[in-house]
C-alpha cells in the first residue's frame, strides 16, 4: 500500500490521500472546553475537546481571530454545534457529534467557517 501509516495529528492530514486508514494521535496541549459551556474560548491555542455531561449546543467560539484554525476533538455524546451567522457549517445544518468526531473550522472576519470534519 502506498499510502499505509498515515498519520493525522489532531486530525490535520500529513501526507495521507486514498481510502487507507489513518491514525490519530492526540496532543498534549488539548484545551478541554468547561462543561456546558455555549460560547468556549480558543484564546489557548488551537486544538480543544468537549466533555459535557449533558446537552449543549455550542453557538459560537470567543477569542479568535482573523485566519485561526481550530479543531476540536468530541469526547462526549451531549455536544451540538450549531450552524448559524457565526458558525457556518458545511449544508448549514448543525452538526450532533458523538464521542470519536471531529471538527475543523477557520475564522473569516466574524465567522467561523467550517474546513473539514472527521465522523466515527
Amino acid at each position: 500500500m502506498k499510502y499505509a501509516g498515515c498519520i493525522i495529528l489532531l486530525l490535520i492530514i500529513a501526507g495521507c490521500s486514498g481510502s487507507e486508514k489513518a491514525t490519530i494521535v492526540e496532543d498534549k496541549a488539548l484545551t478541554v472546553f468547561s462543561d456546558g459551556e455555549e460560547y468556549p474560548s480558543v484564546a489557548s491555542g488551537n486544538y480543544f475537546a468537549t466533555n459535557n455531561s449533558g446537552l449543549t449546543t455550542i453557538k459560537d467560539f470567543t477569542d479568535g481571530y482573523d485566519k485561526k484554525i481550530i479543531t476540536i476533538i468530541f469526547r462526549d455524546d451531549n455536544t451540538i454545534v450549531e450552524s448559524n451567522d457565526s458558525i457556518v457549517l458545511m449544508g448549514e445544518l448543525s452538526f450532533a457529534t458523538i464521542k470519536g468526531d471531529a471538527l475543523t473550522l477557520v475564522k473569516y472576519d466574524d465567522t467561523w467557517e467550517e474546513v473539514n470534519r472527521l465522523l466515527k
